[in-house]
């Protein structure tokens, strides 16, 4: 391991920061299965649901993560991730309480703000945690937590309104947050290495900034990753939506059977894409880029499939084996980052990351599917929301593109942007 903590206690922190990322992916996608009752109560249109699910998490989501990135690159990380999470569950919870449109976009707002706090500061502390030749697996590890999150949203959101109601069901998921904070109050230690660093002369922020976006294999990968994340995540928040009106399934129904099979498919993809990268870059650095390249040039026919056929059955089943291949790509993307950035720069360089997947994907795919569904509505009726999802799978290919263009930069996996 890269740090001077026992084997023990890394696993520990890990564990923690996969149960993070399960509270804050749970609190932000359990909005996705409650969409229905949610526009039927206050009369929403597409549009206006697509902005509650994307620019109204995303945008705070994005430009927070800068200020709360440069804290975590110098500040007390353990201070931030704390506040953070109390501040999340705190506007999940206000988010049962909206009586309108403007009520909810604010509460959702708030939730990009607090959850801001917690990915470039987890990601840094796992760069510094574990070396390069480890460092795939343990991001992937890490991002399970994400799929764990969008599973328990789905299914457990999904029982909860169909019992108590989407306003209940917002309260309820915004509990557990409480806990893991209290949790990483009392038993997280603040790290060796930063302790060590903080007296270091840091880098104009200005400056870093400019450093990392000169790098073509950083540049390219941030590219790639907001494209494919516009991709999938449109098809995470609007997928049950499909599923309800296409295919006649009820809430529980969506979210029992499309949790499991967008985030299990992702939970496998995760673990095994950063198992993969790290075995074969230890003979060419090249693999921890062309590993995303591939799965998600593999991922583009499957999206198409599943919202084509007509079986629920098998579109369940073509969007378990889809997810797998994109779940693929997210520790390999990190870990690479992470393989070509200073030190110093590694929240900054996730806030980056975070802003632009933040706004192409999880800001811009929900309002962009949705405005597509709205203005094919005249002519395919309830079926619109299936060619908009359709529609919006195609930008995937860019995102192998920018993977498959950034491989030939990647000579050598400890390699700095400073080089």
């Amino acid at each position: 391991m890269g740090s001077n903590y026992s084997k023990g206690y890394l696993r520990y922190l890990l564990a923690l920061f996969f149960l993070i990322n399960v509270s804050s992916y749970m609190d932000r996608m359990v909005l996705a299965v409650l969409v229905e009752p949610i526009r039927a109560e206050m009369g929403l249109s597409d549009s206006q649901i697509g902005l509650l699910t994307g620019f109204a998490f995303a945008a705070f989501y994005a430009i927070m993560g800068f200020p709360i990135a440069r804290l975590a690159d110098n500040g007390n990380r353990k201070r931030i991730i704390t506040i953070s999470i109390v501040f999340w569950s705190a506007m999940t919870a206000l988010s049962g309480k909206a009586t309108n449109f403007v009520h909810l976009f604010l509460a959702r707002m708030g939730v990009g703000v607090g959850e801001a706090g917690c990915f470039p500061t987890c990601n840094a502390l796992i760069a510094e945690l574990y070396p390069p030749k480890n460092r795939a697996l343990a991001m992937g590890v890490f991002m399970t937590g994400s799929t764990v999150g969008v599973i328990l949203g789905f299914v457990v959101g999904g029982f909860l309104a169909e019992a108590y109601g989407w306003r209940n069901t917002f309260f309820i998921v915004a509990a557990p947050g409480v806990f893991l904070a209290l949790l990483i109050m009392f038993t997280m230690k603040q790290p060796l290495k930063q302790a060590i660093e903080d007296n270091t002369p840091k880098t104009p922020y200005l400056t870093l900034i400019k450093l990392l976006l000169s790098n073509p294999v950083y540049r390219l990968m941030v590219i790639g990753a907001s494209f494919g994340t516009f991709a999938t995540y449109g098809v995470a928040q609007w997928a049950p939506a499909f599923f309800i009106r296409s295919h006649g399934m009820s809430l529980s129904e969506v979210g029992t059977l499309f949790g499991a099979a967008y985030g299990g498919g992702s939970a496998i993809g995760m673990v095994l894409g950063g198992w993969v990268a790290d075995k074969m870059q230890n003979r060419d650095a090249s693999w921890i880029t062309k590993v995303p390249a591939i799965a998600y040039f593999i991922s583009f026919p499957l999206m198409l499939i599943s919202f084509a056929v007509g079986n629920p059955t098998l579109a369940m089943s073509i969007i378990f084996i889809g997810a797998v291949f994109t779940g693929c790509v997210t520790g390999p993307t990190l870990a690479a980052i992470q393989h070509v950035i200073p030190s110093e720069g590694r929240a900054t360089a996730a806030a980056i990351l975070l802003f632009f997947t933040s706004m192409i994907g999880v800001g811009a795919a929900p309002f962009v599917v949705g405005l597509t569904s709205d203005l094919l509505s005249n002519q395919f009726g309830e079926e619109s929301l299936r060619y908009a999802l359709m529609i919006g799978s195609v930008v995937v290919l860019i995102a192998s593109y920018c993977f498959f263009a950034s491989a030939k930069y990647f000579k050598n996996p400890t390699q700095s942007v400073t080089e």
